[in-house]
């Protein structure tokens, strides 16, 4: 860290060890490991996202269509396949594990780097600009998203910090180059793949530029340039944008979502202790996680390093700088906000302003708070550095912090066991979980956890105070000192929550499912339990499957056979089916399988194609799923349909004979001999994207494709020899296609441009 203040590269070589001591095991000795929670993000779908994605590419094809999972499902419009986010296209050399890791490894490098570069745009000094960076990366509200395997959520954060560099030059100068690379910025943030991250960032991002814009010298043209910013970087980026928010429209949370859903994963008040003990609600391992208070743990840390925090309060108090008070208010501001539910300001909001009804998690907040923290960090370092002053005050704080925890060690030492004595650390446990706990196991681990970690904070907060003591004694080398035990303290915590799992992962090889999916075919399995989205890792056909962005058809159908209302298919409680419904063999359900290995088959799955000429119309979707749900209906006689269809089906007997010549994730080819007009019904989920066309020697010139049985696809056919094809090509993602790549052309000759004149001045 000391040659940091000499030399910039010096921290980029520091960041890159320190990252390789972290993570490198993984990435250099690469095996079938990556790093993540077993029942992380990266588990269950993203790394299987990311299989499919290459496998696809590598055959020459752009997958906007996942046909494994939710009986199909919009692949490109839900954000985190990241197909055309640049820094993901090493997946297509490297192995699926280690690509992983460098996923990871490089998100976490350049989060370094723009906040190192961002602190020092703000003529803050390398040592503590250095030391501030390692506390964004390796703290708990940016590491712990390798844990939770959120590759999207790291990938989207990492470009914050640039951002806001960008905000600081275009507000004192409004050059042509820091325009461009805020737009570049803001692009990579959408392509990187998760939306509620971007709006969290435009939130904080926002609210910087308040005070950059009051204070700029050039306010006009800063103004001009920071609005152009997002809409040039709308359309530059419209290939991924533009689909999703067409997708959006017909997804589960179109009309917005409940105020209990937005605010779950609000940061529980009583989790400020985080701050000092990372693991006072819960505990990680390389193959477990320990939670004992609300929500995940991931999601309600605050840890940035007990050293950290201590300078962070020396910056606060003692602190000078455009830089201070700014982020001092901001730090409040966006805390305020990570705590959601717990505080009044977020129902205003959620009911104000838009988009904060759309998205959970506002503990994500808190990510954008460390990192206005970071300037408080560095001026800490600074000042300590520069002057006694006021060190004496810290250390006693930090002594005063340390004797509380020996204090709190000891009170979890000799208090009861049991949840239900007043004032034990068993009963605040069971009022953060909002229950008795009972289990004498959880409990007494819980009390090991905040021994050892009472225990270990007491031991920092005394090193802390004992340095700043020094140093108000004329050391300033005590700061330095403190500075190493501050940035090992962070590796510390870093490696022993990176988690560690298996590609392909556990949870999708477990007992007979391979085999299973197998032996269905083009027929679908039931999973019970957890959502995962094993179909899209073993390349089978599932009913069910896990991510955020589901067709709200088929999620309003699925939640009708499980009777219970389609917002409880988007909550935390109640995330899958949980019974077999006989319309299952609608969706072509053959199996339903168990974790623990119970498999029931299930005879009589429908077709994946038939032809049927009895139908009736509906006057509304609520109409067409009450037919649907009626005990009367038979999907393989009768097709429940929203309009007229064109040409009308014969009253005959069906006869005839189709042929599949062709298909893909995308498409399906059909030869179809018809003797009288039918309704070629397809036993795949419906979305608007899907079309049907004519192809050469088709008797019908025109094929229109619509919702059948409220959540399939039907064909109205004439009778004669068919040659159609039926394709999955959203209007929005053709539209976005050209729009990002004529943007990119004007981006990148823009750019050639600026580094032209750049070279010749």
């Amino acid at each position: 860290m000391i040659e940091t203040a000499r030399h910039p590269l010096v921290f980029v070589a520091i960041l890159a060890s320190c990252i390789s001591v972290v993570l490198g095991g993984l990435l250099f000795e690469p095996g079938a490991t990556a790093p993540s929670h077993p029942w992380g993000d990266t588990a269950r779908y993203l790394s299987a996202a990311r299989q499919f994605t290459v496998d696809q590419l590598l055959q020459g094809s752009i997958p906007l269509w996942n046909p494994h999972t939710f009986s199909g499902a919009p692949f490109v419009g839900v954000f985190q396949s990241s197909m055309f986010y640049p820094l993901n296209w090493h997946y297509l050399v490297l192995p699926l594990p280690v690509a992983v890791t460098l996923e990871f490894s490089l998100h976490l490098f350049l989060l370094g780097i723009f906040t190192f570069s961002w602190l020092r745009g703000n003529d803050l000094r390398p040592l503590g600009a250095g030391f501030a960076a390692l506390v964004v990366v390796f703290g708990a509200t940016s590491f712990l998203r390798v844990t939770a395997g959120q590759l999207t959520v790291l990938d989207t954060m990492a470009w914050t910090p640039l951002l806001l560099l960008c905000v600081d030059q275009l507000t004192q100068r409004s050059t042509m180059g820091w325009c461009l690379a805020a737009i570049g910025g803001t692009s990579m943030m959408v392509l990187a793949g998760h939306p509620p991250t971007v709006y969290m960032a435009g939130v904080a991002i926002g609210l910087y530029c308040i005070p950059r814009l009051l204070n700029s010298p050039v306010r006009t043209r800063a103004a001009a340039a920071l609005a152009f910013v997002p809409i040039a970087a709308f359309f530059l980026s419209a290939v991924q944008l533009w689909t999703g928010l067409d997708l959006a429209t017909e997804g589960v949370r179109q009309s917005g979502t409940s105020f209990e859903f937005a605010t779950s994963y609000s940061f529980p008040p009583e989790n400020l202790l985080t701050l000092l003990v990372p693991d006072a609600f819960g505990s990680v391992g390389l193959n477990h996680v320990n939670n004992w208070g609300r929500w995940y743990y991931w999601d309600t840390s605050a840890y940035l390093g007990v050293i950290a925090l201590f300078f962070a309060v020396h910056g606060a108090i003692f602190g000078t700088g455009r830089m201070h008070s700014t982020c001092l208010l901001l730090c409040g501001v966006l805390f305020v906000l990570a705590l959601g539910r717990y505080t009044p300001a977020y129902a205003i909001l959620y009911h104000g302003v838009p988009g904060f009804e759309l998205f959970r998690a506002p503990s994500k907040f808190l990510f954008f708070a460390a990192l206005y923290a970071a300037p408080l960090v560095a001026l800490g370092v600074e000042r300590a550095l520069d002057t006694r002053a006021g060190t004496r005050a810290t250390s006693i704080v930090a002594f005063s912090v340390a004797l509380l925890m020996v204090a709190g060690a000891v009170w979890a030492q000799v208090a009861p066991s049991e949840s239900t004595v007043q004032n034990s650390p068993m009963a605040w446990l069971s009022t953060a979980k909002s229950g008795v706990i009972s289990e004498p196991g959880l409990l007494e681990s819980w009390r090991a956890a905040l021994i050892s970690g009472f225990g270990l904070s007491a031991a920092l907060a005394f090193a802390a105070g004992a340095l700043f003591w020094v140093r108000g004694a004329g050391q300033p080398h005590a700061i330095l000192l403190l500075l190493a035990i501050g940035s090992l303290e962070l590796l510390l915590f870093a490696h022993s929550h990176r988690g560690q799992i298996e590609i392909p992962p556990a949870l999708v090889t477990h007992s007979q499912l391979p085999k299973l999916y197998e032996q269905a075919g083009h027929d679908r399995v039931l999973e019970m339990g957890p959502g995962t989205n094993a179909a899209l890792h073993l390349g089978g056909l599932g009913v069910w499957g896990y991510d955020p962005v589901k067709l709200d058809r088929y999620s309003r159908f699925i939640a009708s056979t499980q009777g219970v209302h389609a917002s409880d298919l988007n909550e935390i409680s109640f995330q899958s089916p949980t019974r077999f419904h006989p319309l299952f063999l609608m969706l072509r359900t053959r199996f339903q399988a168990w974790r623990q290995g119970q498999v029931v088959e299930h005879p009589g799955a429908m077709a994946r194609h038939l032809l049927i000429n009895d139908y009736r119309i509906a006057e509304s979707e609520a109409d067409a799923l009450a037919a649907v749900m009626a005990d009367s209906f038979d999907p393989r006689t009768t097709v429940i349909l929203e309009r007229e269809p064109v040409p009308s089906p014969s009253t005959a007997t069906t006869d005839g004979e189709i042929r599949l010549i062709d298909e893909s994730t995308d498409h399906m080819s059909f030869e179809i001999d018809l003797a009288d007009a039918a309704i070629l019904l397809i036993t795949d989920s419906y979305a608007r994207g899907w079309r049907a066309r004519a192809l050469p020697g088709s008797v019908q010139r025109e094929y229109e494709l619509q919702e059948a049985n409220y959540v399939l696809r039907a064909v109205p056919l004439a009778a004669g020899r068919h040659r159609l094809i039926v394709e999955y090509v959203p209007m929005a993602f053709r539209a976005g296609a050209w729009s990002s790549a004529l943007c990119t052309l004007v981006f990148l000759a823009a750019c050639a441009h600026r580094l032209h004149r750049r070279r010749w001045r």
